[in-house]
């Protein structure tokens, strides 16, 4: 008999939490699991891409698309998240599933909360990032998600350790499972080399400050006007610093910065990069890092601790202290006046990808969610 999955996810925008929830699907076994979402703070683009999968959704909030650039649509959902929880209830009592799986805060509080009301037997955080949060949402979530939950699925060993040490969780809920990529849509891109004697340097990822887009363009002028160079830069993505970031770009004269705006299949946009940064402040695993790695492209990312378990510095990538656009004004230097440690270091990646890669293949890591899910159903079962 199927098991019927709930996921509850915030909304459909374009972020790793949303199209890793959506990539999980075609990888389970659809014999044992009938999966569906439900969405608590609003639509987006991907959207559609469910659909496609044939994977019903279902909204607890509005079907507006939430825009972090639209501070009152942000203040409308908070308002009407009481409302929200209660349609929640009523869809899970509807569905009656075996498991749900929230993802980020807010799906988090409301629908753990919810899932306990109703009585479905396993309800599992997915804990994505180590952002801390204000403190009475943080009371919110401690008392209403993690104690309620049980499990928690972490997507790195930081991530684990973050969640027992701020949010209080015990030793036993927590299970690590790092994010996983198709690695099969990047591998033809790995096997392009680069062009290191004039390497295109990009930027992939939502235009907000957890992002760090804020040190790159910064960094970009500093290429120019310490180290006189102006490589071709592309920046995808979209958000609430891109108007700000565009001025800037304007009255410091950089026209070499091409603006793509939002991508949907990171796999079209990495073939025109050839050094990716990830300037992040924080991150819970780096989904954009380990895309970059597969495609081969040659990485400078912020020194944070999650991302040492994907990149070795001067091996496979490169690091620079967070928030400093100067350190990484001076790596872009470095890599762009020497071809050769360009080409080296892609050697060095494919030789990881060869390695390591199958690790983070997301049939396997698929695969490790599956088999949580229906052991703690079938253990909810035997009680």
């Amino acid at each position: 008999m199927k098991k019927r999955i709930v996921f509850i996810i915030n909304n459909f925008l374009v972020g790793g939490v949303e199209r890793f929830s959506r990539d999980l699907w075609p990888h389970w076994d659809h014999n044992q699991i009938e999966l569906s979402v439900i969405s608590v703070w609003g639509s987006g683009v991907l959207a559609e891409s469910y659909r496609e999968l044939g994977i019903p959704i279902y909204w607890a909030g509005s079907r507006l698309p939430y825009s972090s650039k639209n501070p009152l649509l942000k203040l409308y959902f908070s308002i009407i998240a009481p409302l929200t929880w209660c349609k929640l209830v009523y869809l899970l009592c509807r569905l009656r599933p075996m498991a749900v799986l929230t993802c980020l805060t807010q799906a988090d509080i409301l629908g753990i909360l919810a899932a306990w009301v109703c009585r479905v037997p396993v309800r599992i955080i997915r804990q994505a990032d180590v952002k801390q949060i204000h403190p009475l949402v943080k009371r919110a979530k401690q008392l209403l998600a993690v104690k309620l939950a049980t499990a928690i699925i972490a997507n790195s060993a930081p991530t684990g350790k973050f969640m027992q040490i701020y949010f209080g969780a015990p030793d036993q809920k927590v299970i690590i499972i790092p994010n996983g990529i198709d690695l099969a849509k990047f591998i033809h891109i790995s096997e392009q080399p680069i062009r290191a004697n004039q390497p295109v340097i990009g930027f992939l990822g939502r235009l907000e400050s957890i992002k760090g887009i804020q040190y790159f363009v910064p960094a970009i002028d500093l290429l120019k006007t310490k180290y006189n160079l102006s490589p071709q830069v592309v920046i995808f993505g979209d958000g609430s610093l891109r108007t700000e970031l565009e001025n800037f770009a304007i009255s410091h004269q950089l026209d070499n910065i091409s603006w793509r705006g939002e991508v949907l299949r990171p796999e079209l946009a990495l073939p025109e990069i050839d050094i990716l940064v990830m300037p992040s402040e924080s991150e819970g695993f780096g989904f954009v890092l380990l895309e970059g790695l597969a495609a081969g492209r040659v990485v400078v990312a912020s020194d944070l601790e999650v991302f040492h378990a994907l990149v070795t510095p001067e091996i496979n990538g490169y690091y620079f202290p967070m928030g400093q656009p100067e350190a990484l004004a001076t790596i872009l230097d470095r890599l762009i006046c020497d071809p050769q440690l360009l080409r080296d270091t892609q050697t060095r990646v494919r030789a990881w990808l060869k390695s390591e890669g199958q690790n983070y293949g997301l049939a396997a890591v698929a695969y490790r969610y599956q088999m949580v899910l229906l052991s703690s159903a079938d253990t909810s079962v035997e009680r």
